[in-house]
């Protein structure tokens, strides 16, 4: 499954790597590489400037946060214990 972080790097790979990078700072370029999650901010830029639609990108990353989420046992504790208690109301 493609990440969104890859689905915005597929998106720009028609640009040249010296453009894309004087054109977006090292904060967004932190947020290609999974450094840091896709914002609503930075969906809106790259909507701006490459033309593609932001509303796709944030549902890619919603898909992502949810499946690492799932991956996280801790917290899938945590369900199964509000499971229980609202099973007992």
């Amino acid at each position: 499954m493609r990440t969104p972080e890859k689905a915005v790097i597929f998106a720009i790979s028609q640009f040249e790597e010296k453009e894309w990078k004087s054109f977006f700072n090292e904060a967004y370029l932190q947020e290609l590489y999974q450094s840091r999650p896709l914002t609503e901010k930075t969906a809106l830029l790259f909507e701006a400037a490459l033309g593609v639609d932001a509303e796709p990108l944030m549902r890619l990353q919603l898909k992502y946060n949810m499946q690492t989420t799932r991956k996280d046992s801790s917290f899938m504790e945590r369900l199964a214990q509000v499971r229980k208690v609202a099973a007992m109301l």
